[in-house]
């Protein structure tokens, strides 16, 4: 009996150590190394928003299935992986690893009532390094129903701003997530598309953490997902605080804790002094 209440014990502690290292991890210290240097073991220990997410392709996506889409997706990128190689794929197709029941098909977006445009999370722009890279960013897991104008225009635009930054940067993590915000009556209006009752975001969100040298810079957009008439999508520039709220994840969590509240209280674009 005192072997098994050992044993037990001892099973408690490691699991209790092993969430602490999942929830805190290491510091991040940019004067030390960068984020482009960033490990996919470490990424996976440290940087992920949910213990659920998994890699596909170069990226890493959380699926839920309730909304039959991503919950979130996370990529690294900087100028190596933003290499060219291939052109763009055509045609989004189911992702094996889920479960069919709990994913999107390509007919739920062509309802003559409302259609919508399978939105990227993980931009298909940032990933063409080879065919089998690309080719992961038009998984269906990878989309949620986006509206034409917001899709092709402001949320464009944005996409294209942060590939630029991280062109510029000694790397750049983008988290992307559909959002649920509630209206001017104070309530959230879920509408659902197709036969397998896909949801429909309020809002698209993105929030990315760029270094430059030995300095961390922090900016985050939450879109509405309407026919926007403006591609300017500084007027939806937010705090990392009010991004994490819609969104329900926890970003950038492997910094400092004071480093990371002056992270999240930075707004708009801020150095954020790392000494």
């Amino acid at each position: 009996m005192c072997l098994k209440k050992l044993l037990a014990g001892l099973l408690i502690a490691f699991w209790v150590s092993l969430c602490a290292r999942w929830s805190c991890g290491a510091d991040f210290d940019p004067t030390k190394t960068t984020i482009s240097k960033l490990g996919v073991k470490q990424i996976e220990a440290e940087w992920l928003p949910t213990r659920d997410g998994r890699r596909v392709g170069d990226f890493w996506l959380a699926t839920d299935g309730q909304k039959r889409s991503a919950l979130w997706t996370l990529e690294v990128l900087d100028r190596n992986s933003l290499t060219k190689a291939v052109e763009r794929a055509s045609g989004f197709k189911a992702d094996p690893d889920v479960p069919p029941e709990f994913q999107a098909v390509d007919a739920d977006y062509k309802s003559p009532f409302r259609p919508l445009d399978r939105g990227h999370l993980a931009a298909a722009d940032n990933h063409k390094t080879s065919n089998v890279i690309q080719a992961a960013t038009f998984l269906l897991s990878n989309a949620a129903p986006q509206a034409k104008k917001c899709n092709e225009g402001c949320w464009r635009m944005l996409e294209a701003y942060v590939q630029k930054r991280a062109l510029d940067a000694d790397g750049v993590i983008v988290v992307t997530a559909p959002a649920y915000r509630p209206n001017n009556e104070g309530r959230i209006v879920i509408d659902v598309i197709g036969r397998n009752q896909v949801w429909v975001p309020t809002h698209f969100a993105k929030a990315i953490l760029m270094q430059l040298g030995d300095e961390l810079f922090v900016e985050a957009w939450i879109v509405p997902n309407d026919d926007l008439e403006t591609t300017d999508f500084t007027l939806f520039a937010v705090g990392v605080d009010e991004f994490e709220r819609p969104v329900g994840i926890d970003v950038f969590r492997p910094l400092a804790d004071d480093v990371e509240r002056r992270l999240e209280k930075a707004f708009p674009l801020k150095v954020v002094p790392t000494k």
